[in-house]
């Protein structure tokens, strides 16, 4: 385990508690703790190994708002299964995107461009388009929402190893009237068990929109 990385914390803070062995003989020591609960002991844990960890030359820095997608590994085999059997943007396919990526983690106000001032437990990629589309309802203009295909049709070249093919669909974000973004699959990392995460990096579009 790296303590200057945070995925690695989370996952160290997810093991002690859930998997059987680790601090109990053939049990858990506490696998009902809720994901918000153990990201939140992870968070703190990270906060605190920052603060006695040694700097390093390198180090890593967000320039843009940007919120991680999770995928566990059930559901990316089952990404996989509905892509052979049918059309890869077929609206049953479309749906176990949407309703089975969890957001794990945000930077800046990624959130905010989608309605959220703050990541409720368990939030999913098809609660963030919820919330963007009651918002929009609230407008008294249109506004394009082509983004949530291609952001999810881009995910799914991603779980198959496709190239990247993004429209650059823009997005209106919620924080301003004239804030334009657009919503890119940028970085992708396997788990060793399958699992798959998604950074989502909310690129602003240079000068205005009108909606």
């Amino acid at each position: 385990m790296r303590t200057s990385v945070e995925k690695d914390i989370k996952r160290f803070v997810h093991q002690f508690f859930r998997e059987k062995g680790w601090v109990r003989d053939g049990v858990a020591f506490n696998a009902q703790l809720s994901e918000k609960v153990l990201d939140d002991y992870a968070d703190e844990l990270y906060a605190d190994l920052l603060k006695v960890t040694p700097k390093s030359r390198a180090e890593q820095r967000r320039r843009w708002d940007v919120f991680t997608l999770r995928f566990d590994t059930p559901c990316v085999q089952e990404i996989i299964r509905s892509c052979q059997d049918q059309k890869a943007n077929s609206e049953g396919t479309l749906n176990l995107v949407q309703n089975r990526g969890k957001v794990v983690y945000d930077f800046g106000q990624a959130l905010r461009h989608f309605g959220y001032d703050s990541r409720p437990a368990d939030l999913t990629l098809s609660q963030l388009i919820q919330r963007w589309s009651e918002e929009v309802d609230h407008a008294e203009n249109t506004t394009p929402c082509h983004w949530i295909k291609e952001l999810c049709e881009e995910l799914l070249r991603a779980i198959g190893n496709r190239p990247a093919q993004p429209s650059w669909a823009v997005m209106a974000s919620r924080t301003s009237p004239d804030g334009w973004f657009y919503p890119i699959v940028n970085h992708q990392r396997v788990e060793d068990d399958g699992s798959m995460e998604f950074d989502i990096y909310m690129y602003r579009l240079p000068g205005k929109l009108l909606r």
